[in-house]
């Protein structure tokens, strides 16, 4: 007979992991095991158990009541309560799946190795390792174990005893001072973990405001991970919130009974009454005046939370700083001016047109398609004679994608500033020309003929032209300024496969909504969700307990400072073209390729004397002058070798890089360069990592 069960504990500060076989896991056995650990490490203030029966029993509530240790239990079917063990268990299955034999019966003989590895392994938390915590000191161990002795530890055993007094002090003094560390840590690693869990949470699970009193559905989390009871209910209910722990723990009633289980709350969203839902009604003109985004109940201008509605009017407050930060995130950064040009009846700036087509992308992701949204900052440049529109995609094949989205803003003499969005469906080979103004044709013939060009690149064949009059239902702009709302909402319902319920007197409600969809969605980093309704930084912010976050200004340069570096700049200038020449090839050279996007950036004199013909091929020859003797080389052999580089297209990541001659493989002040003695050592890719991967 074998051992069958681990019983792991695992502690919250050192993060001294303990694990224990077990032959049945009966509560006498598990009882027994837990005392022996709280003997060998002393007797803990509390301990944390999930609601299994070998823990929750009369047994082990005799020990704990006798040991004075507080048993704290967690709900039902949320494990992150007990996260910490549970990450130390996953650690030690995965490990044991690594050396277990075929049979899988031999786990227990490396469980002790791989507890000790653990154990003087780095933790990133506390930045070291749980033996350095527990006992202050670092183990003596093999090398194949991940921690070892340090040389600076003292190892000697006898100690003189009027020494020994002041090695106490000393130690206990060290041991106290790397435990406020070890706190710190943590903290910190508690606060980082919060920021990631909560962004992952915000962006896969849909938030609810649980209250005391709220009718509420309990998630069957029994279900998943079995094999059976496929056709059970996802949810159970409705029952009735009674109450709520700090802990974000719920007792719930049903038909008067309350559960003998509390509910996490992240278990839980709001029961809402099944409703008939009428049939739309056709107004004198046999649009729809009724539809889902005017519908009551819904999340635009008459379902708001007033939390919602006091946001909304603090974001759009024109009387407030146009400078405040809304959105930082990432790449994201929206201020109030940006809401301002959504929200209120003005043209949509491109910036808060981006993010809102990024939210477009994760909601066709949740649909299970793959599209494409070129960034609206891009597209205006296709109309340079040498631009190439198709690389401004990515490398992977675009005729595979269900979708192509392209926001254009249209500038032309003489017509009003506008933006228009093509829609490509290469697997239907299908171009669509929406215009909000225009519904029968498209307001930009060079995007137009730009548009078709494309789609012939991205899948060649024949292709049907659309208009917006052929989409069936299809809203259109008749005034205003509200072009960015309609693509944004053709975008949308496009991609989803949508109905197009909404109209143009619907456009007010919906700048709203889409504001209020990138307040709940993106944070402040570093601030938190300040402006979504459902947390405690929003409550905060409309107290005014919370300072503004505003975008930190470019540093103007004062009339002095812009005047001497005219000066330094003018006499720099004024230097025969031969000699500037000379000194940018010998900053190349010191620098590496990096100094021409530099140097160009200065001005259009360094720019333009750099980018000739004449100065990349000197800078390149004297690169080589400077790794070889050539004079000991043959005529032929400098033919053939001392030769210009040539760019091409890396065959692993696609990438232009300078291809020279094969031969001499060597680390310069340019980066890995050939040229020389040896053999090519990854011919047609831009470095051995490419080659590799490849």
């Amino acid at each position: 007979m074998f051992p069958r069960y681990i019983l792991t504990a695992t502690d919250l500060f050192t993060k001294w992991v303990v694990a224990k076989t077990l032959y049945q896991k009966t509560a006498a056995e598990v009882s027994k095991k837990i005392i022996n650990i709280l003997l060998d490490f002393g007797l803990v203030e509390k301990i944390i158990t999930d609601q299994g029966r070998e823990f929750v029993n009369e047994v082990n509530r005799g020990v704990f009541d006798a040991l004075g240790v507080k048993h704290c239990i967690t709900s039902a079917y949320h494990p992150q309560c007990n996260g910490q063990d549970e990450r130390t268990n996953q650690t030690i299955k995965k490990a044991l799946s690594k050396y277990c034999g075929e049979e899988q019966n031999d786990w227990d003989e490396h469980l002790r190795g791989i507890v000790a590895s653990i154990n003087t392994s780095k933790q990133r938390s506390t930045k070291c390792t749980p033996y350095f915590a527990q006992f202050g000191r670092h183990p003596r161990v093999p090398g194949s174990i991940n921690a070892t002795h340090n040389d600076g530890d003292d190892t000697s055993v006898l100690v003189p005893a009027d020494e020994a007094e002041q090695q106490l002090e000393a130690k206990a003094a060290t041991v106290a001072d790397l435990h406020s560390k070890i706190y710190q840590n943590i903290q910190t690693a508690q606060q980082r973990q919060k920021i990631r869990y909560e962004t992952i949470k915000r962006k896969n699970v849909k938030s609810f405001l649980i209250n005391v009193g709220d009718e509420v559905l309990r998630a069957n989390k029994r279900k998943e991970g079995r094999k059976g009871g496929k056709l059970e209910c996802n949810w159970f209910g409705p029952y009735v919130v009674s109450s709520i722990t700090n802990k974000g723990v719920a007792t719930l009633f049903s038909t008067g009974a309350q559960l003998r289980q509390g509910v996490n709350v992240s278990q839980l969203k709001p029961f809402i009454q099944p409703t008939l839902r009428a049939e739309p009604k056709l107004d004198s003109e046999g649009s729809v005046a009724d539809h889902q985004y005017a519908l009551s109940g819904a999340k635009y201008a008459k379902d708001l939370h007033p939390i919602q509605s006091k946001l909304l009017s603090y974001v759009l407050d024109h009387d407030r700083p146009g400078a405040e930060v809304i959105v930082k995130e990432g790449d994201v950064c929206l201020t109030r001016e940006d809401f301002w040009s959504l929200g209120l009846p003005q043209c949509m700036e491109s910036n808060i047109g981006n993010t809102c087509l990024k939210m477009v992308q994760e909601a066709t992701q949740r649909h299970g398609k793959h599209i494409h949204i070129v960034d609206m900052y891009v597209v205006p440049t296709w109309k340079s004679k040498t631009a190439d529109a198709l690389a401004s995609f990515p490398a992977d094949k675009m005729a595979t994608k269900d979708m192509v989205l392209i926001p254009a803003w249209s500038r032309q003499q003489g017509e009003a500033d506008h933006y228009l969005l093509c829609v490509i469906k290469p697997a239907k080979r299908e171009l669509y020309l929406l215009d909000p103004l225009k519904p029968d044709g498209f307001g930009d013939s060079s995007y137009k003929d730009i548009f078709s060009d494309l789609a012939h690149r991205i899948a060649p064949g024949q292709w049907t032209v659309k208009f917006g009059i052929d989409v069936e239902g299809l809203p259109h702009q008749t005034t205003g300024n509200d072009c960015g709302v309609f693509i944004l909402m053709y975008a949308l319902n496009l991609s989803t496969d949508a109905p197009l319920w909404f109209t143009e007197r619907d456009i007010a409600q919906i700048r709203k909504w889409w504001c209020i969809m990138l307040m709940e969605r993106y944070q402040i980093e570093g601030h938190g969700q300040r402006f979504s309704y459902w947390t405690n930084e929003a409550g905060e912010l409309l107290k005014g307990a919370l300072e503004p976050v505003y975008r930190v200004p470019k540093k103007r340069k004062t009339e002095h400072e812009v005047q001497s570096q005219k000066s330094d700049m003018c006499f720099i200038l004024e230097l025969p073209n031969c000699l500037l020449s000379d000194i940018l090839m010998e900053m190349v050279l010191q620098e590496g390729d990096k100094a021409y996007s530099t140097l160009a950036l200065v001005c259009t004199t360094f720019r333009d004397t750099m980018s000739t013909v004449f100065f990349r091929r000197g800078a390149h020859f004297r690169w080589l002058e400077s790794v070889a003797t050539w004079s000991w080389f043959s005529a032929s052999y400098k033919q053939d070798f001392h030769v210009m580089y040539t760019i091409d297209v890396c065959r692993g990541c696609l990438e232009p890089y300078k291809n020279c001659k094969p031969g001499y493989v060597g680390k310069g002040k340019r980066g890995e360069l050939q040229g020389i003695y040896s053999d090519d050592q990854h011919p047609g890719y831009c470095s051995p990592f490419c080659n590799q991967i490849s």
